[in-house]
């Protein structure tokens, strides 16, 4: 699967299952992987022996690989392996000056590889789903399309006229085009009313098709409402996202600090239960700096849509004219 066009510097994953003969063919999809792997595009403000270049999760073999960009001027690449059973870790780092990461920042780094071994896990499961609901509709189109062909085969040879299969009368992407035009007559009711909606809460009063525009003053005055109200729910959308996202992170700093304090006292069961925790935590934080990230690019993109609307909008035409 490649990642064109994405903002994500992932740009390929890929997946290798295990040969028919170790799968079981009754295992969910995840259960039959053998590997999982995924390269990211070069960052420039990240320094190149920090800037993630390959990660590849060998399940079967339970080992975590990662693989980093080769710095300016340099042949070979810093690269880390971490093992699942305990068995330990390698780290590679071409520059000797580099400071070898601690015990602490080992775990995290592995607390984190986890968590996106799980997520890639989850999306191929994702992709494996889509893929049989696709070839489950192909085969039942199919065997349609098998089947009319057979009746209007019958058809001929009895000397009737053919008649034309009900799931070939409309195409599959005229589904939104059929719909508009059921719901055309209730649409261009509406339309006499209030033609624009998203507006009319700002508006003075409501202004029909036929009314004249608002003022310049007025206008301005509702453009500004309007835009003003969008940003304010798009601004608390972010907060929420944000205050949950500080919560987890809090919540999680707050028992790294208290494992490094007492991790000299801990039997292995509640280091067990606070990797566990890491994991978790981690995937969560992971999930919600996605959801912000997300959350920003789609609010600058509906600003600037609402924005262009009402531009254009004819009741607000008084916009353009000068003072």
């Amino acid at each position: 699967m490649v990642f064109a066009g994405s903002h994500s510097p992932l740009i390929y994953r890929s997946v290798s299952y295990l040969d028919t003969d170790l799968a079981t063919a009754d295992a969910a999809p995840d259960k039959n992987i053998r590997k999982l792997a995924e390269k990211f595009r070069r960052s420039p403000e990240v320094e190149a022996e920090e800037d993630v270049a390959k990660r590849t999760f060998e399940i079967a073999a339970g080992m975590i690989k990662v693989r980093y960009h080769y710095g300016d001027n340099r042949v070979t690449a810093s690269h880390r392996a971490y093992a699942k059973d305990g068995s330990g870790h390698q780290i590679i780092q071409v520059n000797s000056f580099s400071r070898t990461p601690t015990d602490a920042q080992k775990l995290e780094e592995f607390t984190r590889l986890q968590a996106a071994e799980r997520e890639c896990i989850n999306e191929i499961r994702d992709y494996d789903r889509q893929t049989k609901e696709i070839l489950k509709k192909r085969q039942y189109e199919e065997d349609a399309i098998e089947e009319a062909e057979q009746e209007a085969a019958e058809a001929a040879e009895a000397g009737a006229k053919p008649t034309v299969p009900q799931h070939l009368l409309v195409s599959v992407y005229d589904t939104a085009r059929s719909k508009l035009n059921t719901q055309q007559t209730d649409d261009d009711a509406d339309a006499e009313q209030v033609p624009h909606d998203y507006l009319t809460p700002f508006l003075p009063e409501p202004i029909g098709v036929n009314d004249p525009p608002l003022s310049r003053e007025e206008a301005l005055a509702a453009r500004e409402a309007c835009l003003r109200s969008l940003k304010d729910r798009l601004v608390e959308r972010a907060n929420i996202v944000q205050s949950r996202l500080d919560d987890e992170t809090a919540t999680l700093s707050k028992r790294q600090a208290a494992f490094q304090r007492n991790r000299d006292h801990m039997d292995p069961a509640d280091e067990a239960d606070y990797e566990r925790y890491c994991q978790e935590a981690m995937f969560r934080i992971q999930i919600l700096e996605q959801r912000l990230d997300r959350h920003t690019e789609l609010s600058l993109q509906k600003y600037a849509e609402m924005d262009a609307r009402l531009r254009d909008d004819p009741r607000l035409r008084n916009l353009a004219t000068s003072r």
